[in-house]
C-alpha cells in the first residue's frame, strides 16, 4: 500500500485530502524510481481535487500523481508516488489555493 495513514491528537485516521487540508499538513510526494520528492499544500491538492470531482482519499490520490523529473528526463510517466502526510514547509505549489469564501466554508462543514 503506498499511503500509510496518521493520526489527529483525538486518534481519527487523517486518511483523505479534507482532514490533511483542515489539519493544515503538506503532502511528500516521493517517486518510486528516481526518489525524486515534492512537499505540496494540501490545501491547494484538496482543491484541485474538488474542482475536478475526484476521490480526496489519500489511497486514490496516489494513483493521480506522477513523477515531473522522470516525465521531463525519459517521457515515462511513473505513477504510484510514496506519499506521507507531514508538517514540513512546502517546497512546491503549482495549484491555485481556493478563495477565502470557499475556504471557510468547507472549515465550517468540517465543524459540524
Amino acid at each position: 500500500m503506498p499511503f500509510e495513514a496518521e493520526r489527529d491528537h483525538t486518534g481519527h485516521r487523517i486518511d483523505s485530502l479534507t482532514t490533511c487540508a483542515i489539519y493544515q499538513k503538506s503532502l511528500r510526494v516521493a517517486c518510486r524510481s528516481c526518489l525524486h520528492f515534492s512537499i505540496l499544500p494540501a490545501v491547494s491538492v484538496w482543491w484541485l481535487f474538488e474542482q475536478r470531482g475526484w476521490d480526496d482519499g489519500l489511497n486514490q490520490a496516489c494513483k493521480r500523481f506522477y513523477c515531473s523529473s522522470c516525465w521531463s528526463r525519459k517521457k515515462e510517466r511513473v505513477r504510484d508516488p510514496y506519499l506521507k502526510t507531514s508538517n514540513e514547509k512546502p517546497t512546491a505549489d503549482p495549484f491555485p489555493w481556493p478563495d477565502e469564501r470557499i475556504w471557510k466554508h468547507m472549515v465550517q462543514r468540517f465543524k459540524t
